[in-house]
């Protein structure tokens, strides 16, 4: 029963009682793994979870590998121990990866060097998964798209037809990248511009085809640079946070991206 991902979200709306129309951007019963290749070239991270929340034993990375995919197995041979393991980012802590996946000081890596986040199957092989239909079809009858915030709206945006059809889209008036308030390990160091390069270089078109506005909080601790932003075409908003408190990491709530929207 949850061998597809549409089973499963029509269990959750069941229990909740949902009124949220959630799509599933890929619809398979094959194992098709998020990989990112960083920009050094050296290193290669397999899963999700490896990429931004990484487990470690005695303060080490085991889920980074180089041109090895097995994940259960340390490098002398043990099965990884899941007692002794703690995850990176429970205390909001977390340690950079050792290289960028996107950077603006190496444009267009991911097509020309094949860097990046991109898929791969269950024998380690790149892939190019078609996205689900329906999930296509709503880009050509909503008015407004949003980018929610964190690196992993990537992988969706690499998917076959998902760039052509955002670009051809005539119902879309608005494409709105929501800009994390804080960076984490998959986005270290980057600031407003580097976001927006990185949905450019995925989709290898310029800026204002696939983004209109870019949404900040006031006191984000990512730099937002208005000026070069206006420059490429992208509008910027700056919103006041939905969570009150000075010890509080600006933060979006559902009203204050609906309210920012309309």
């Amino acid at each position: 029963f949850f061998l597809l991902p549409p089973s499963t979200i029509f269990l959750f709306s069941s229990i909740t009682i949902s009124q949220a129309n959630i799509l599933p951007v890929l619809i398979t019963n094959h194992t098709i793994t998020i990989t990112a290749k960083l920009v050094n070239h050296l290193s290669t991270i397999v899963s999700q979870c490896s990429i931004s929340h990484p487990m470690s034993m005695n303060g080490h990375l085991d889920a980074e590998v180089d041109g090895s995919f097995d994940l259960d197995v340390l490098d002398d041979g043990r099965l990884l121990p899941v007692r002794n393991l703690k995850a990176f980012g429970t205390d909001n802590k977390y340690e950079p990866l050792p290289s960028p996946i996107f950077h603006r000081e190496f444009p267009y890596c991911f097509l020309i060097f094949g860097l990046g986040l991109y898929y791969i199957n269950s024998y380690g092989h790149k892939i190019h998964p078609y996205p689900n239909p329906e999930f296509l079809a709503q880009l050509s009858s909503r008015d407004i798209m949003v980018y929610s915030c964190g690196p992993f709206i990537m992988p969706c945006l690499t998917l076959h037809g998902v760039g052509a059809a955002i670009a051809r889209s005539k119902s879309l008036r608005a494409k709105v990248l929501l800009l994390n308030s804080k960076n984490d390990r998959e986005t270290h160091g980057l600031d407003s511009l580097d976001y927006i390069q990185s949905i450019d270089e995925t989709l290898f078109t310029p800026h204002s085809v696939f983004i209109t506005h870019l949404i900040y909080l006031r006191g984000s601790m990512v730099p937002v640079d208005v000026e070069k932003s206006h420059a490429i075409g992208v509008k910027c908003i700056a919103i006041e946070s939905g969570i009150v408190g000075t010890e509080v990491v600006p933060q979006f709530t559902a009203l204050s991206v609906q309210r920012s929207l309309y």
